[in-house]
């Protein structure tokens, strides 16, 4: 998905400069129009910090946790959390976009996103559930009172591995919708949570869960929320574009 450019330059004195780096093309930035106002309201690229673009909630990088070629690397011992905890808060409809690799360093309950409080108020997705209609699957899930009054979705077909995959949870009123690579994989149209039925979240983590669960083997590429729910056409032409385009420059 991402795009790649490489280069050497030769200095004044005849040297090769090996030139590392990544930028967004300012064109082509996410969500930088004051105009944009169906745009997320954050976004982190991971193009070379845990900047986030929009919303100017720095992501922090905990453990081995480390961005290389323009996403973060997770190699199951570290995690990125997010400052958005009245985000969260103040969100009733809502979307949650990745770009992520899961390498399935456990066979289950690893986490791309965990949103919540503790064990009782949290939203997550994680790409291999250990229990419920699909094991082995992923899932997306939410409670105010714990495990045992989770809303779900369940998507039959396993995640994919060693692949970039694209991940959108959509949470309009009480219709919630599984995105995966453009197309939907599940909804469900009872829910009666919304993400800020959880209120303050003080945990909100990219690749670790409120729980002590394995934490993600795999990269984030980019993620971004939104204040609304995308249509399936907006999902769609999402996928079809990628995540924010960068350049990146190696000898």
């Amino acid at each position: 998905m991402a795009r790649h450019l490489g280069f050497t330059l030769r200095s004044r004195f005849g040297m090769l400069l090996a030139i590392t780096g990544c930028y967004v093309a300012p064109s082509e930035r996410i969500g930088t129009s004051s105009s944009s106002s169906d745009g997320p309201v954050h976004v982190w690229t991971f193009n070379r910090d845990g900047t986030d673009s929009v919303g100017g909630a720095t992501a922090a990088l905990h453990g081995s946790a480390r961005i290389s070629r323009c996403r973060v690397d997770l190699d199951g011992n570290g995690y990125v959390s997010l400052p958005i905890d009245a985000t969260v808060a103040g969100l009733t409809d809502a979307t949650f976009e990745a770009w992520a690799t899961w390498s399935a360093g456990q066979p289950y309950w690893e986490r791309i996103f965990d949103f919540g409080m503790n064990t009782g108020k949290n939203m997550f997705f994680t790409p291999s559930c250990a229990n419920g209609p699909y094991p082995n699957h992923p899932r997306f899930t939410g409670t105010v009172l714990g495990p045992n009054s989770e809303e779900q979705i369940n998507e039959p077909t396993p995640f994919p591995t060693d692949v970039p995959v694209h991940v959108v949870i959509t949470i309009q009123g009480p219709t919630w919708a599984m995105y995966l690579n453009g197309s939907l994989v599940g909804s469900i149209a009872s829910a009666t949570l919304s993400p800020s039925s959880i209120g303050a979240t003080p945990n909100n983590y990219l690749g670790r869960s409120q729980y002590p669960d394995p934490l993600l083997v795999g990269s984030i590429d980019e993620f971004r929320i939104y204040d609304r729910a995308l249509s399936a056409n907006e999902v769609q032409a999402s996928y079809q574009a990628g995540p924010t385009p960068w350049v990146w420059f190696s000898s």
